[in-house]
């Protein structure tokens, strides 16, 4: 998914996020490096992320990460979708 992002960064400029994690069942390592080179490399590119998750420790993890982050995060329950759409969508 990463290249494609990228290639619409490219086409479009600064994105906004809504990621959906219903289940968890593990990770690749290479992924999680993956993704923390994405992070570094658009810091600026991405304004805003809504996450989606009714697991406990994605809720937090979220939280905490967006303290340190350039860009507004909000975290949402999986009955909230609707609002996290809205929340992504709506002008600043």
């Amino acid at each position: 998914i990463i290249p494609k992002l990228e290639a619409f960064i490219d086409r479009h400029g600064a994105i906004r996020i809504l990621e959906v994690i219903e289940r968890f069942d593990g990770f690749d390592p290479s992924t999680i490096l993956d993704g923390m080179k994405f992070d570094l490399k658009h810091l600026s590119d991405v304004t805003h992320a809504a996450v989606v998750s009714d697991i406990p420790w994605v809720s937090f993890m979220t939280s905490a990460f967006a303290t340190v982050m350039p860009l507004t995060m909000r975290v949402f329950t999986m009955d909230q979708m609707d609002a996290a759409r809205s929340w992504i969508e709506a002008p600043d």
